[in-house]
């Protein structure tokens, strides 16, 4: 039996903290950094992509489930509005049901925590959070507790996407 191609969930924290590198553009070459090399290995994985604007703000209905069709959600990133309610948007993750959840963000969260978004990423897939600029590392490692993921601190777009690419894997 083979595994079950991975479903991919993309929050991206859209929010003014974040380093200009990893906002417009650039949001839209990390996502595309993270999608080609995904469906390379696994040309039926999904992916579904969201800003974090008070929750997830999927931009698209569905799921992608083609390169072309995650390049496409990736690319609405670029002019996506966003915010920093990280634990809503992760609870808004956890019901798309991914094989895991990889999250760009400084972790400088908005909201506070209520029981119902600890519990559900507790009991849901792990979280990679793509930590970028300026970090609040103790809610990162709040959130890697939970969800058995992990926080990886990164500067540049080809650290961040070696870092998801190994979480799939």
């Amino acid at each position: 039996n083979e595994a079950p191609p991975p479903g991919v969930v993309l929050p991206y924290d859209k929010s003014s903290s974040l380093p200009p590198q990893f906002l417009g553009q650039g949001a839209v070459d990390l996502g595309n950094q993270i999608v080609a090399p995904l469906y390379a290995k696994y040309p039926m994985a999904e992916v579904r992509v969201a800003a974090i604007n008070f929750g997830a703000d999927w931009v698209s209905g569905t799921w992608a489930t083609t390169l072309a069709e995650a390049q496409t959600q990736v690319a609405a990133l670029g002019a996506a509005p966003g915010s920093s309610e990280i634990w809503t948007a992760l609870f808004d993750a956890e019901k798309e049901k991914p094989t895991v959840i990889l999250m760009v963000t400084d972790g400088d969260a908005t909201e506070t925590a209520e029981p119902k978004h600890k519990a559900a990423i507790a009991a849901g897939v792990p979280v990679l959070s793509i930590a970028v600029g300026t970090v609040n590392q103790p809610i990162l490692d709040e959130i890697s507790t939970l969800s058995q993921g992990q926080s990886i601190p990164v500067t540049q777009l080809s650290q961040a996407t070696a870092a998801a690419i190994a979480e799939i894997d």
